[in-house]
């Protein structure tokens, strides 16, 4: 059939038909790239949601994290306020017990051997040794405060610091996740653009030549028909 054609038009048509031939492979050609391009879209729309549903998960994770980290600062918070109260307590406690310590120096606070000679009566002795031990009892009291707190303000500095580096943590960690699932989103966002841009282009430049294709079949019909129209024994 294409034989007989091409001895009805001639060279021209013998032309028509390379070009013919050309514009299809060409079609052929972008056919199988956008075919190609549709599957790494297919391929990137597919790779885009799974990383959506782990930056989803993640979220998930993050709204969790964020509520612990929320708690810590709030524990955080009060460990700084009890830690205030205990310096508080400790510096009342060490200023209590060196005043006593300097009143006890200036005024020459009596021991039990100078309250026996200075004694008027058993009652007298009873009373005065009863306040030594009240002294005594006070300043030990004072003391154990004193010792406590400055135990209780070491542990609590050290919990403090230890919940600051663990709010740091968690929110380092946070950060990180956030960011790496964006940018596995975006990475891949612009994947799937950069294939559906060559997609478009290739399926316009496709229907551009099925076009030309389509023209010059036509032109060649019509010259097809022309030439065995002039033949002897044609008909017009």
């Amino acid at each position: 059939m294409a034989a007989s054609v091409l001895g009805t038009v001639g060279p021209a048509g013998a032309d028509l038909s390379r070009r013919i031939d050309s514009k299809a492979d060409r079609a052929e050609y972008l056919r199988s790239v956008v075919a190609a391009e549709s599957a790494k879209i297919r391929a990137s729309s597919a790779g885009l949601a799974r990383a959506q549903r782990r930056l989803r998960r993640l979220q998930a994770d993050a709204s969790a994290q964020r509520a612990e980290l929320i708690e810590v600062r709030e524990q955080f918070i009060r460990a700084r306020d009890r830690l205030t109260r205990l310096v508080k307590l400790q510096r009342s406690a060490t200023g209590a017990l060196r005043a006593n310590l300097q009143a006890a120096y200036r005024n020459g606070e009596p021991d039990i051997v100078s309250v026996v000679i200075t004694a008027r009566g058993f009652t007298d002795l009873l009373e005065k040794t009863e306040f030594l031990k009240r002294i005594a009892k006070r300043n030990a009291t004072i003391m154990d405060v004193a010792r406590t707190s400055r135990a209780q303000v070491t542990r609590q500095t050290v919990r403090l610091a230890a919940m600051q580096r663990r709010e740091q943590a968690i929110a380092t960690r946070l950060e990180r996740k956030r960011d790496s699932a964006r940018a596995v989103e975006t990475a891949l966002l612009r994947e799937r653009e950069k294939h559906l841009a060559r997609s478009n282009f290739k399926r316009a430049e496709l229907r551009d030549v099925q076009s030309q294709l389509a023209s010059l079949r036509e032109k060649l019909a019509r010259s097809a028909r022309a030439g065995i129209a002039t033949k002897p024994g044609g008909q017009a």
